[in-house]
């Protein structure tokens, strides 16, 4: 993971995410790439797209089930946050989106 320090706090740029989809009935791939993420850090929602910095291979994933797919999410976290989560789908309210734990 790469960091980097900005206003007094130590930010973390890089999660190894793996997708495995098991079932699923839809007649639609599923189609994800990592900047679809943003992450909620110390109480604050982040924009993967804030940073130019990319760690390869990078998170990408298309297909039907059963598949997987596994690559690095480039999203900014606190580095001392104790539960920091990415959130994919994240609607912009922020009401509906899926959250994964990250530690």
């Amino acid at each position: 993971m790469a960091s980097y320090n900005r206003s007094g706090s130590s930010f973390g740029t890089g999660a190894k995410a793996s997708l495995q989809l098991t079932d699923s009935t839809s007649t639609t791939p599923i189609d994800a790439v990592g900047s679809q993420f943003k992450a909620l850090s110390d109480n604050q929602i982040f924009d993967s797209s804030l940073l130019i910095m990319e760690q390869k291979p990078a998170f990408k994933y298309y297909g039907f089930a059963p598949s997987k797919s596994e690559g690095w999410i480039v999203a900014p976290i606190v580095l001392d946050d104790p539960a920091p989560v990415l959130i994919f789908g994240m609607s912009d309210d922020g009401t509906s989106g899926i959250y994964y734990a990250t530690r």
